[in-house]
């Protein structure tokens, strides 16, 4: 007769989180409507070890039943369950961040329209173009994108190398050169799709712009784990979008705080032509007003920018989380307890900054760029409520450190 130890399974809407449970005690009616995916582990007096028993692999009957899983082990009695000597473990494997100067790639100005060799001039050199010896480019483009001075990039490869999208026109508005890739491939294989003016679409009639928009990206989706890039910052399972048919995402811009992006991002991405920096009622830099920024034309726009696509993950079930860093009361200083840190690193808004990670005895220290954040008066009010924001502050000092946190993209497996 069979005997019950534990359980593995999945709680029904969690993402796919394989936990160890304890089913013991719950009607199987009560099992089958908690969990999903549920595999046994059990022992036999006749049998050497402990057995595993994939609980889908029995009888539907048991779905109805408001007996305990022991208690019909005990009714079966003799009989035998189609088990197997493999006792499942679980596992969890996710996105990995990689420094690309620390992990030794080449880079350097291009335009993917052209030879990655040519002679440019100044304004043809919108694109970053990265090689490494010994990897495969075009592996990079089914598992990576990047990240320009924490700003997210599509990209594009060849034979030759990969070309990040709009890199170096970033890189220059940033004044700095810092690139990264977030790999995908401990999850799964990965396609971009470049958001575009073209598609937006009005489901809803009168919905304002500072509220959400549709755009169909012309690429069937469900099934796929979708993630968002939106003017460079990159948004993973959060309320900022949903999927609401085959190909058509809503982002959800009234869940953004889009102006305090906006004056955030402007030094990491070219914002010219997006919305008037000066206009005949605005010739203050330092000052946005609010209908520039929430209509049609600035969103089109915004969906033109090569920071702008969707990430289709051929893998569904994935977690995301987070775990904080200790401020180590240092210019851009970190600090990760545990194992080293592979995941990548949040700040501020969104962006993701790149890192190194080095081990001091029974830690790890963090270095980022850009560890500083306005501290300012717009956000006490809801800015959307204001015809015009200024970009002042209202505490003694104009900046405030960063809070930091590793990012897990996750995938929960059981083996």
């Amino acid at each position: 007769m069979y005997t019950y130890v534990r359980a593995l399974a999945r709680t029904k809407g969690s993402n796919g989180t394989w936990n160890q449970v304890d089913i013991s005690t719950m009607p199987l009616y009560q099992v089958f409507g908690t969990y999903s995916d549920i595999k046994a582990i059990l022992t036999n007096p006749v049998l050497v070890g402990e057995l595993s028993v994939d609980l889908s692999d029995l009888d539907n009957s048991l779905h109805i039943l408001t007996i305990t899983f022991p208690q019909w082990l005990a009714n079966i009695g003799n009989a035998t369950l189609p088990t197997t000597a493999i006792i499942p473990s679980t596992s969890k494997t996710s996105v990995r961040h990689i420094d690309a100067w620390y992990w030794g790639f080449t880079i350097k100005p291009a335009n993917h329209t052209k030879h990655p060799d040519m002679d440019l001039m100044h304004d043809e050199q919108v694109d970053l173009f990265a090689t490494k010896a010994g990897v495969d480019p075009l592996a990079i483009q089914k598992s990576c994108i990047a990240t320009v001075n924490g700003m997210t990039h599509r990209l594009s490869s060849s034979s030759l190398g990969t070309f990040i999208l709009g890199g170096c026109s970033s890189g220059r508005q940033a004044k700095d050169n810092q690139v990264g890739f977030l790999d995908f491939s401990p999850l799964g294989e990965i396609d971009t799709v470049s958001l575009s003016a073209d598609m937006l679409i009005h489901p809803v009639e009168d919905l304002p712009v500072k509220d959400a928009i549709y755009v169909d990206v012309k690429t069937p989706v469900l099934g796929k784990t979708v993630f968002l890039s939106f003017a460079g910052y990159f948004f993973a399972l959060d309320d900022c979008y949903d999927v609401v048919g085959e190909s058509v995402l809503k982002i959800n811009i009234n869940q953004m705080d889009l102006v305090s992006r906006y004056y955030e991002s402007r030094q990491y991405i070219n914002w010219d032509g997006v919305i008037p920096l000066q206009s005949p009622n605005n010739r203050l830099p330092e000052r946005l007003i609010v209908a520039d920024l929430f209509n049609e034309t600035a969103i089109r726009k915004l969906l033109d920018l090569p920071q702008s696509f969707v990430v289709l993950l051929d893998s569904p079930d994935i977690q995301v989380s987070y775990r904080a860093l200790d401020d180590a009361q240092l210019p851009g200083v970190y600090i990760a307890h545990g194992e080293m840190p592979t995941a990548p690193v949040r700040v501020n808004l969104g962006r993701l900054p790149e890192y190194m990670a080095v081990k001091e005895v029974n830690q790890y220290v963090v270095k980022i760029n850009g560890f500083l954040t306005d501290d300012p008066q717009r956000e006490s009010i809801t800015t959307t409520d204001w015809n015009v924001v200024a970009n002042g502050s209202v505490t003694p000092g104009p900046t405030r450190r960063s809070h930091a946190k590793l990012m897990y993209i996750s995938k929960s497996q059981v083996r």
